[in-house]
């Protein structure tokens, strides 16, 4: 997986698109028009109506865009038993697959597995899960993908108090190799803040998607990052 600088590092925190808030009958030509825009890979949402309470795009929609893209894609995975769907992606360009630690009671067979498939092993965490989970499973996987919203949608897309603590705690825990998402609630008002707390990779829905110009909406989130990427080297 072709990726930024190092974490923790000063360098310009990775941009994310979200493609759940595009239209499907234009997926294609919006996903071209994101990469046009600067953002650096493609975020696919995976949903089951089971481990979240809604359905999403399949796995072949993430295929296919791998297939026909050069873009950098990434498959989150917010489903039961997430071992069952990670086969259908061995062979093709998914550069890092994503699973739920509370959608599994085995975490370390389903990172050997996403590896085996020939992509990263992620591991998400919901806004409840306690960030000491990683104490242990921190470690065992590339990155780590903390949750910014709830999966009911209900509060929108709005930023949930204490994710800036979250990443804090997390940057905390984790390793210095490990990568740290923040996922849902990005956006220009608050990505200074989850960069600065440790942040490397910013996944952005409506907040480029939303807005009439996303060139702008990508050079705007860019701007705040990395202001705050400088601001961590700042006594």
């Amino acid at each position: 997986m072709q990726q930024g600088a190092a974490p923790g590092s000063t360098a310009d925190t990775r941009l994310l698109a979200s493609l759940t808030s595009l239209s499907p009958l234009a997926l294609g030509n919006d996903a071209h028009r994101l990469l046009e825009a600067g953002v650096d890979a493609l975020h696919i949402d995976i949903g089951d109506g089971h481990f979240v309470p809604f359905m999403t795009y399949g796995l072949s929609v993430a295929v296919a865009l791998a297939d026909a893209t050069d873009a950098e894609i990434e498959v989150h995975l917010m489903v039961d038993e997430p071992e069952a769907w990670i086969a259908e992606l061995t062979g093709h360009r998914i550069a890092r697959v994503w699973f739920h630690v509370e959608a599994t009671r085995y975490p370390w067979r389903v990172a050997s597995v996403i590896r085996g498939a020939g992509a990263e092993a992620g591991l998400a965490l919901n806004p409840v899960t306690p960030i000491t989970v990683l104490q242990m499973l921190g470690r065992s996987v590339d990155a780590i993908n903390l949750l910014g919203v709830d999966h009911d949608f209900m509060r929108g897309d709005l930023l949930l108090e204490g994710t800036i603590e979250r990443v804090r705690d997390a940057r905390e825990i984790l390793s210095g190799t490990t990568r740290l998402e923040v996922d849902g609630g990005v956006d220009a008002s608050n990505a200074a803040g989850l960069v600065r707390a440790g942040a490397d990779e910013l996944v952005v829905g409506r907040a480029i998607c939303g807005r009439p110009d996303w060139i702008s909406a990508v050079a705007e989130l860019r701007a705040a990052a990395a202001d705050q990427s400088d601001a961590r080297t700042r006594p």
